[in-house]
């Protein structure tokens, strides 16, 4: 079980080394072309020509998914429109139907697309939630962070203020 555990870990740890860019950056994040909640083509390179984009991966059912959208709303409240806030439900096809009456109900501003077959999660490599990705306007991925605790939110902040240049 150890060894499991063990070489998991040092796979990860490889895999993250092979992201790390010589300019500091994760790498290159995939462009998607995609329909969100409410049937509009959602064009993350269009979207990078405002500015940097923050991609969060969630469910419904996922507790600090529900705190870290929240926390997310409060970026969204003070960046938008120079940043872009798409949340990305990774909800099964069980659950999937629940997404939009959530997001509704909380009265969430944000982009939503949904990914019961975990597609787009894949080519992000999100495979946990809460995974908050943020993607640079030159497409490079600036910020991968998997869970969510209070405070989180404050890198975050600062790693948006600095792509905008402030």
């Amino acid at each position: 079980m150890k060894t499991k555990i063990f070489m998991r870990f040092l796979l990860l740890m490889g895999f993250m080394a092979g992201l790390l860019a010589s300019d500091g950056s994760l790498g290159a994040a995939p462009d998607f072309l995609l329909r969100n909640i409410d049937n509009k083509l959602v064009d993350t390179a269009k979207l990078r020509e405002s500015g940097p984009i923050i991609i969060n991966f969630w469910t419904t059912w996922c507790v600090p998914c529900r705190s870290e959208m929240t926390a997310l709303q409060k970026l969204y409240e003070k960046y938008t429109p120079q940043v872009s806030f798409i949340a990305v439900s990774m909800d099964d096809h069980k659950t999937v139907g629940k997404v939009r009456s959530y997001v509704k109900s909380r009265k969430f501003p944000f982009i939503v697309i949904t990914d019961p077959d975990k597609e787009l999660a894949a080519r992000f490599q999100a495979s946990v939630v809460p995974t908050t990705v943020m993607v640079g306007s030159d497409g490079n991925i600036l910020y991968f962070h998997t869970s969510y605790k209070t405070g989180d939110e404050k890198k975050l902040e600062t790693l948006i203020l600095q792509a905008l240049g402030n």
